[in-house]
Formats: structure tokens, C-alpha cells, sequence
């Protein structure tokens, strides 16, 4: 199987988890915007206490324990995955000339998953002493950021990979740069840009990935 089929394979994972994620029962059960994205960026105890409803705080609590598991257990290992084979076949495609930006962006997913790694870790801790204290929160503040962050270089990469390519690949290129650099700088400016940047340029690239398997897959030419 050539990488653009597994990369394609991992896509269909992501958008797979992505979507359970929040068809959890009790994941919305507080309301809110995006509640594993808000659990991920609190600061304080009383920043737990907030998004915990007092009524919901039983059903909310249970569905970000199974969410953090189904992270730890699937989710980083599929989206590393994904990215990390999308940028092999992209250096199978262009040849020695990616080789910097491949190893590069290869680094950076492994950073964001030891990073989610450890962010799930205190994240756990939180939930098994609620609210959590100060100290735990605060060694919790650098690891999603730095994943965010990793992730969207990593994406914008993959992009200005597919920028070598002729044709409609420059167009996934350009929109991947863009959601990957969106969603980077989201976590310095706006944290609401950063779950639609990284979006975008996800979709991005797992539509490149579909349809480069499609051709290679039935003898067709890639571009």
C-alpha cells in the first residue's frame, strides 16, 4: 500500500474520532463552545469549576474521561499517523529537495504528541482530584500550546510541500499554509482560531490524500 492510501486511511480515522468525540454522551451536557478545547485551556481551579456545571458536573466529568482515553488509546497515534505518512509520501513524490521540510514536520508531530501525551496526563490528574490545585494546572498550561502550535507548523509544512506539485495541489497547498499558520498563531492571538485553522488545513490535505489514492490506486498520473 503506498503512503497516499494509508495517509488516506488515517484521514477517514481522524474525521472518525473527531466526530466521536462529540457524540460522547454528557460531552455537551455543560453547553459551551468546543468543551475538550476549553478543558485543555484552563488556567485555574475555578476555571474547571466553570466549565463543570455544578448540575451537569457528574455526566460532563465522565464524558471527558472517556474522551481522554479514547485520545490516549487512538486519537494522537491516528492523527500523528496521518500527518507523518502524508509527509513521507510527499517526499516520495518531490524527491531529496523536501527531504529538510519532511524531517522537519516529522519532528514537529512527535513534539505535539508527547506533548497531548502529557497534556491528557494532567488532565486525568485534574478530573481524579476536582477542581485540581494550582501547581498541577499550571505544569498543564505549555503542553497544549506547544501541541497546537507543532501541529500547525507541521500542517503549514505538508502544505508548502504540496506547492512543488503542479495543478490543483498548489491550491491544497496554499489552503493548508494558511489553516496550519491560522491555527498556530491562534494560540498567541485568538484561541478561537485555532481548532478552525487546524480544520482547514487538515481537510486540506486528507481531500489531497483521497484523491492522490484514488489515481495511484487505478494506474492514474498524480498531479
Amino acid at each position: 500500500m503506498t503512503y497516499w492510501r494509508w495517509t488516506a486511511l488515517f484521514a477517514v480515522g481522524v474525521i472518525a474520532i473527531m466526530l466521536g468525540f462529540g457524540a460522547i454522551d454528557g460531552m455537551k451536557a455543560c453547553g459551551g463552545g468546543d468543551p475538550i478545547f476549553a478543558f485543555e485551556m484552563v488556567r485555574s481551579p475555578a476555571d474547571v469549576e466553570a466549565l463543570f456545571h455544578e448540575q451537569c458536573r457528574a455526566a460532563h466529568a465522565q464524558a471527558q474521561y472517556q474522551g481522554l482515553w479514547l485520545d490516549i488509546l487512538l486519537f494522537v497515534g491516528i492523527y500523528s499517523a496521518f500527518l507523518i505518512c502524508g509527509l513521507l509520501a510527499l517526499k516520495q513524490d518531490i524527491g531529496l529537495r523536501s527531504k529538510r521540510l519532511v524531517t522537519a514536520g516529522i519532528g514537529l508531530v512527535l513534539v505535539a504528541a508527547l506533548s497531548d501525551q502529557f497534556e491528557n496526563y494532567i488532565l486525568l490528574r485534574i478530573l481524579d482530584r476536582f477542581p485540581g490545585d494550582q501547581s498541577t494546572i499550571d505544569t498543564l498550561y505549555f503542553a497544549p500550546r506547544l501541541k497546537f502550535i507543532a501541529l500547525g507548523i507541521a500542517t503549514a509544512f505538508a502544505g508548502l510541500l504540496h506547492l512543488h506539485s503542479p495543478g490543483w495541489r498548489k491550491f491544497v497547498g496554499i489552503v493548508a499554509i494558511v489553516g496550519g499558520f491560522w491555527s498556530a498563531i491562534g494560540m498567541f492571538v485568538n484561541d478561537d482560531w485555532v481548532l478552525k485553522g487546524m480544520t482547514l488545513g487538515w481537510i486540506a490535505l486528507a481531500v489531497a490524500a483521497f484523491v492522490l489514492s484514488f489515481r495511484r490506486s487505478n494506474g492514474f498520473a498524480a498531479s
